[in-house]
């Protein structure tokens, strides 16, 4: 008995002492079964809502990945690869005090600096957006549930209704075709970035309510989300009408209680709304623009210039267009004056409507749909009886189910701002539906479950609504490959849209740039033929007839088609809307044609308006150099070289000026330079190349005299 006792203890004793060595190889049999004890220790749910935020994920990211190698679109060059803001060359300060979509700018900004500023990388940026703007639908709705169960103080029911409810909307108002608009167009992470501030800003108003210790603090986090939503985009003023009903609708069970209930509880929530909707109108009003550049350069054209020349006597009617233009250079508010309030106003209707179609039925998704303006009632009258009946039929479901009406009304006050009497140039655009899609998705959702009560249902709806989203999110990904090409796409919407001037003239703009000038000839003549029927007073529609005829005419250019490239520059002038390449486009046609001295003129005013392009400074001087002056010409070519010290044709045309003058050693100098940055395949090297052998060997016998040392060298 003793015996085993020691024995006993004697284990005891050394298992006591090895423990500190066993303990790494129990921690790491834990370590490799701690992401199952993690999930298996989560309340269950926390587990669903995982699930639910992986499924969306992998969503988003199946059906959109296909857009990631497409190209930049119509207002993404200006507004992104063009802007200095997004660029890096502004300072954040001055993006903040001059952009009037900071927020956006910045995003964009921050954006390039991690992946580059190429459409791919910012895509990405945009997916990600649009994925936590469809996880914040989804615990939004969570929310909503909780807040509306306990201001009515109903006994808890089984959140799998609540789930059921949020995960059918997310799901929608991910993979719905529609709001590709405003991920794929990249651009359009204004819309799509003003939504998840706004999203945002609802749901810290949602946790507020549920919070009795820190809903001062959720409070201010909405008010400081509802004013970035507005710095992103004008849409977010928006946020504090919609906060108020989503509020009221949630928590007020009667009228009366409204003061008492809703309004004095949350005092700090609708100030601070408040004051960031009074500062939204404030911003909303335009103040005085400062005159563009071309203005103050035509101005010293027309006062350099002879005042009895012809030159002179044309550009005063394109200096009076060019100020007017610039007084009005805005494509949106009531500064706009192709559009009054009213003729907006009777259009939106059956905009309105076409949106709710693409939502039912996302067949005919159009990138651009240059939306006729309805002038007239007459015009108008099928969407506003269209519209009135859409009326009447929410009103009548809204009876039977007040919460419709409810989400309803939030989706219309967002989309107000872009489709009330507030003119704005492009009446139509898919990408103003993405926020309020919300309020369709979650609708569908709860009339899913609403469905699903009925017994005989139960086993066909999952089926149909998986046939649903399937389809729904095949139409986004088929969707993503028009993004891919700039000409593809913009033959897509002549397509559906032949009577959209910018349409056609994008897309001849696009087979221009793709090097095929001899296919963009077709389309340019298409859209000079529709804007001379379309062309009104207004200034800014005449400026893109003559940037049309501008167009036609650098294409036939290219195609050496002097005379009638000559043709479409007289008739882009004749518009009285000067541009400023137009001048320099002339030049370049008038000295083919040997008229040298209108080419000059030409050229003179082209410096005036675009004193910082090389091309125009390398074209007057080798004008200049083949009419024999080489000495006038070496102060433009030096100048081109000051502002394109890595390009080869200032170089090249200096030292076919140093020929001219027989400075052969300075010459040789600048086509060594030349050679230098010439391309490897360039069919310049070869001449080049044959001159600089040829100097060398008349230089080895003795053929050139001493160095030349002042020849106009810089």
């Amino acid at each position: 008995m003793n015996y085993n006792l020691c024995i006993l203890t004697g284990t005891q004793i050394a298992f006591n002492r090895m423990k500190p060595l066993l303990a790494p190889a129990r921690l790491e049999q834990s370590t490799s079964l701690g992401p199952i004890r993690w999930w298996s220790s989560l309340p269950h749910d926390w587990q669903r809502d995982y699930l639910a935020s992986l499924w969306l994920l992998v969503l988003c990211v199946g059906i959109y990945w296909p857009g990631l190698p497409g190209v930049f679109l119509l207002d993404d060059r200006p507004a992104i690869a063009e802007n200095p803001g997004v660029q890096g060359t502004a300072s954040i300060w001055n993006v903040i005090s001059n952009s009037s979509r900071p927020v956006a700018d910045l995003s964009f900004r921050f954006n390039s600096q991690i992946t580059g500023l190429t459409p791919s990388g910012l895509r990405a940026g945009n997916i990600l957006i649009h994925l936590m703007c469809g996880m914040c639908l989804y615990f939004i709705i969570l929310l909503a549930f909780k807040v509306w169960r306990q201001s009515r103080q109903l006994p808890g029911t089984s959140e799998d209704v609540d789930r059921a409810v949020a995960l059918v909307a997310a799901t929608l108002f991910i993979v719905h075709p529609i709001q590709t608009a405003a991920v794929t167009y990249v651009v359009q992470r204004h819309e799509s970035l003003m939504a998840l501030w706004f999203l945002l800003g609802l749901y810290c108003v949602l946790r507020g309510e549920l919070s009795s210790t820190s809903r001062l603090w959720w409070q201010v986090a909405a008010v400081g989300c509802a004013l970035l939503s507005l710095l992103t985009k004008q849409v977010g003023i928006t946020f504090g009408p919609v906060c108020f009903l989503l509020v009221c609708g949630l928590t007020t069970a009667h009228w009366r209680s409204l003061w008492s209930g809703l309004l004095l509880p949350r005092a700090t929530l609708w100030l601070g709304l408040a004051a960031v909707t009074g500062y939204g109108l404030y911003t909303a009003i335009p103040a005085s623009a400062p005159p563009k550049p071309i203005v103050s350069s035509l101005s010293s054209a027309a006062s350099v210039l002879d005042p009895n020349s012809k030159l002179a006597q044309t550009t005063k009617q394109p200096l009076a267009i060019s100020e007017q233009l610039a007084n009005n250079n805005t494509s949106a508010g009531f500064g706009y004056r192709s559009i009054t309030p009213i003729e907006y106003a009777q259009s939106q209707p059956a905009i309105v409507l076409h949106y709710l179609g693409l939502i039912c039925w996302p067949r005919s998704l159009c990138f651009d749909y240059g939306w006729p303006v309805a002038r007239t009632f007459r015009d108008a009258l099928p969407g506003i009886v269209g519209m009135v009946v859409l009326l009447v039929g929410i009103i009548s479901v809204s009876m039977r189910w007040p919460w419709c009406g409810w989400l309803a009304a939030m989706g219309t006050i967002v989309l107000l701002p872009s489709s009330s009497i507030l003119p704005i140039r492009d009446l139509a655009f898919e990408h103003r539906v993405y926020l309020p899609m919300a309020s369709f998705c979650v609708m569908v959702g709860l009339f899913v479950v609403q469905l699903y009560q009925i017994e005989r249902l139960r086993s066909v709806l999952p089926i149909v609504l998986g046939v649903i989203v399937f389809a729904l999110a095949t139409r986004t990904f088929v969707r993503q490959y028009d993004y891919r090409t700039e000409t593809g796409m913009w033959q897509l919407v002549t397509q559906q849209r032949p009577e959209n001037i910018r349409a056609w003239h994008n897309f001849a703009e696009a087979m221009h740039r793709a090097g095929r000038p001899d296919a963009a000839i077709e389309p340019f003549r298409t859209a000079r033929t529709l804007s001379r029927v379309a062309v009104p007073n207004p200034p800014i529609e005449r400026l893109q007839a003559a940037e049309i005829a501008n167009g036609l005419g650098s294409a036939l250019l290219e195609l050496r088609q002097v005379e009638p490239a000559l043709a479409a520059f007289d008739e882009a002038a004749s518009y009285n809307c000067l541009i400023p390449v137009l001048p320099h486009n002339r030049g370049n046609c008038l000295a083919i044609l040997g008229r040298i001295d209108e080419a000059i003129d030409a050229y003179a005013l082209a410096t005036m308006l675009m004193p910082q392009d090389a091309r125009v400074q390398i074209d007057w001087g080798n004008l200049l150099v083949a009419d024999g002056h080489p000495q006038e010409a070496l102060p433009l070519f030096n100048r081109a070289i000051a502002l394109q010290p890595t390009a080869a044709a200032p170089f090249l045309g200096r030292g076919q000026a140093y020929v001219t003058m027989e400075a052969f050693d300075l010459a040789a100098r600048d086509f060594i330079a030349a050679l230098e940055r010439l391309p490897a395949n360039s069919p310049e090297r070869d001449g080049v190349t044959q001159w600089l052998n040829a100097y060398r060997q008349g230089l080895s016998q003795g053929l050139f005299g001493k160095p030349t040392t002042s020849q106009g060298a810089p």
